[in-house]
């Protein structure tokens, strides 16, 4: 039983199937306009690759990159520091009811606690520190890296 042509049209042709392979970057290609530079998709960054502080060995985990240094490397931070930045990210995720991690996560408190930013440029320089969190908490992380034991609201 094929298929007869109604009055006017011409008969449909057979659907032919292609192996599944072939299917996705044809999508792909057709769905996404061509980028100025040839370049279709999304553009790649090419970071260059990050090198530890202390031994100049390349970091390739997200955490060692964070940190600056390899995890064999020696941690070279103020644990009391470590300490009040801790308890300080407590009580500020307990005021804004979100978990510690939303405030400053563990691997960035010690990476503020190893370099001891002095200005805001420091701060922005620690990944996991950006226009946001400096503005929220900027100045109450660069006070406690000042040395105050606790940092008023004003």
């Amino acid at each position: 039983m094929g298929a007869r042509p109604l009055a006017g049209r011409p008969p449909r042709p057979q659907a032919v199937a292609l192996p599944r392979r072939a299917c996705p970057p044809v999508r792909r290609a057709l769905a996404r306009p061509e980028r100025p530079g040839g370049q279709g998709g999304r553009a790649k960054r090419s970071a260059a690759p990050l090198h530890c502080r202390i031994c100049g060995k390349t970091l390739s985990v997200a955490a060692e990159q964070k940190l600056g240094r390899c995890a064999t490397c020696p941690a070279d931070y103020d644990e009391a520091l470590l300490e009040r930045l801790k308890a300080w990210r407590t009580a500020e995720a307990k005021e804004a009811k979100v978990p510690a991690y939303v405030v400053f996560t563990d691997v960035t408190l010690q990476a503020i606690a190893e370099r001891v930013p002095t200005s805001e440029e420091d701060l922005l320089a620690i990944a996991g520190i950006g226009r946001v969190k400096l503005e929220r908490y900027g100045d109450a992380v660069l006070e406690l890296c000042r040395g105050a034991d606790s940092v008023t609201d004003e």
